[in-house]
């Protein structure tokens, strides 16, 4: 029985196939990392990957929202939302994002943090993709593995999608639970909006078969990261089984110097690193196929192939967004279109399978 790979992509256009376009895609890109080490070049026959794709749902609303645009109280209507906020949505489009508003896909971010009809779309769609692939082995009583690797958006997607489903008055059964879930750039704590406690215990990583939402949850992100760095998933000790923590919750920083190209934020770059992807291959397989010694002798050759111009660039670029951060919802917006920007504009064509046209 295969161990399915879930990829649940972020903010952008991402078309059917997203995860396959690319040289190398996100999907090529994942099978030639077991490639690299030894013990598990042998297994990457083991894991079937899927794509998740929510972006149909953003892009109909993107286009209601040239006429919901022309009326805030229209507007606050359809999309279940205070007029006031649908004021300074309308502002920001207008004034701090100009007409670049939808290309740049802010609107995204803040539909599906504020418009519950779109949080509603979005989670069912997720769900319905995931039920999809497991419909026949549950009709023949298989059993059920898989891991979900989510990026940016896509991690509160994801969060909030499982959050429903534990949290139902039918919760997803122990059998239907991911064994890993990979949160890269995590944006869950920094737009959370469905109620006081973002750590509530159904979502705890737990060893045991019958609680929490997986066996493993690993949260990763980079010093230089904007995105990551709005409000950093932080659990609290309460949040985990007493002792259990440390074999149940990795969190992984990427530093100011690990920088290869200046798409930092995207989910290939993140992947490439020898401090997220051993952990994931090690999670995948088992602990003993890839040693301590094969991981440092892998980071010290990632760090080799940085190119110093591209990471003060890179450096000099993010610094100046970092100095940006602000709780206040509408600058955190504003700083999302100004990373997007500054990616769009980078030396990666096709960041993460989304076109740029």
């Amino acid at each position: 029985m295969a161990h399915h790979i879930f990829l649940v992509h972020g903010m952008g256009n991402f078309e059917d196939g997203w995860s396959k376009a690319g040289e190398p895609s996100v999907q090529d890109g994942i099978r030639a990392l077991f490639q690299q080490y030894t013990g598990t070049a042998d297994l990457v026959g083991d894991f079937e990957i899927h794509e998740l794709n929510y972006n149909q749902v953003f892009e109909a609303w993107r286009k209601r929202w040239a006429e919901l645009a022309k009326d805030a109280a229209a507007a606050a209507q359809a999309l279940k939302i205070t007029t006031g906020f649908a004021k300074n949505l309308i502002k920001l489009a207008d004034a701090a994002t100009g007409d670049n508003f939808l290309r740049t896909h802010i609107l995204d971010v803040a539909l599906y943090r504020f418009a519950r009809p779109v949080t509603e779309e979005v989670m069912t769609l997720v769900q319905d993709q995931i039920g999809r692939v497991f419909e026949e082995p549950a009709k023949k009583g298989e059993p059920i593995e898989y891991t979900v690797i989510a990026h940016s958006l896509g991690t509160l997607v994801a969060y909030e999608a499982f959050h429903a489903m534990m949290t139902d008055s039918s919760p997803l059964p122990p059998s239907a639970r991911p064994n890993n879930v990979f949160m890269v750039a995590n944006v869950v704590a920094a737009l959370w909006q469905r109620g006081p406690n973002i750590y509530v215990p159904a979502m705890a990583p737990n060893l045991k078969l019958s609680e929490g939402w997986c066996f493993r949850l690993t949260n990763v992100g980079h010093r230089l990261d904007p995105v990551a760095r709005l409000r950093p998933f932080d659990p609290p000790d309460a949040w985990f089984q007493p002792g259990k923590k440390d074999k149940t919750y990795l969190d992984v920083w990427l530093q100011e110097d690990d920088v290869l190209s200046e798409n930092i934020h995207s989910l290939t770059h993140y992947l490439s690193h020898p401090r997220v992807h051993v952990p994931l291959l090690r999670q995948l397989t088992h602990p003993s196929l890839i040693s301590d010694e094969e991981e440092e002798e892998a980071i010290a050759e990632w760090e080799q192939l940085g190119d110093d111009v591209v990471k003060q660039k890179v450096q000099d670029a993010l610094g100046g967004l970092l100095l940006k951060l602000d709780p206040d919802l509408m600058n955190q917006l504003a700083l999302w279109k100004s990373l997007r920007e500054l990616l769009l504009k980078s030396n990666d064509p096709n960041p993460d399978g989304e076109r740029q046209s």
